[in-house]
């Protein structure tokens, strides 16, 4: 887990070096399931700007997704609808983990 945007910024380096060699894959690891943030606010913004464009293929958890996108993600159709947004914003494929979505029904 990259906790502060010092850290994010190192590793954004490296990862900018490897790029064009390496396919990178990003778990945003920034929300947990239950809702709570697990780094600051600066760091959010860190991912967003810095390491999420390297990435080849995001993988957020519903609570990552709705924190990037900035609106709630809760049904199947919300979340196809907001990988393609992520997807288009990041030049990158899209898996986003909805483990607690209720199969069926929204959250």
């Amino acid at each position: 887990m990259l906790y502060s945007t010092a850290i994010i910024e190192v590793v954004s380096a490296c990862l900018n070096r490897l790029k064009a060699s390496s396919k990178i894959v990003v778990d945003p690891v920034m929300i947990a399931t239950s809702g709570k943030a697990l780094i600051d606010k600066d760091a959010i913004e860190a991912i967003q700007t810095q390491l999420l464009p390297l990435a080849d293929l995001i993988t957020p958890n519903l609570d990552e997704t709705d924190s990037l996108l900035g609106n709630p993600v809760r049904t199947l159709a919300e979340i196809e609808a907001a990988a393609r947004t992520l997807a288009g914003a990041f030049e990158a494929a899209v898996l986003i983990k909805g483990g607690n979505l209720k199969r069926g029904r929204s959250r």
